[in-house]
């Protein structure tokens, strides 16, 4: 997720019209909708790791909407600096297909 620095909108905008247009690009929109589906985890008591990355995701949720804080309050530095992640990517196995 890019977070631009939230606590300073450009001149002509305001904060809340800032974070609207950040909250719906394409890219933000996805990443939000699957954290606030990890986050709806909490409290299921299924495994204690899941209640973990539950209660994380909701931390980055809040970190993005809140313009006190910023992303690298809840995310370590290194998994924010942008880089072609595929080329270190291992191709699965098996492809399982119908």
């Amino acid at each position: 997720m890019k977070d631009t620095d939230a606590r300073e909108p450009p001149a002509h905008q305001s904060f809340s019209t800032g974070l609207i247009i950040r909250q719906n690009e394409p890219r933000n929109r996805c990443i939000l909708d699957i954290l606030d589906r990890l986050a709806s985890l909490e409290g299921l008591r299924w495994d204690a790791n899941m209640e973990q990355v539950a209660r994380q995701a909701m931390r980055i949720r809040s970190n993005f909407f809140d313009n006190t804080r910023v992303l690298e309050d809840c995310i370590p530095q290194v998994l924010l600096v942008p880089g072609d992640y595929r080329k270190d990517e291992f191709p699965p196995r098996f492809v399982f297909a119908d």
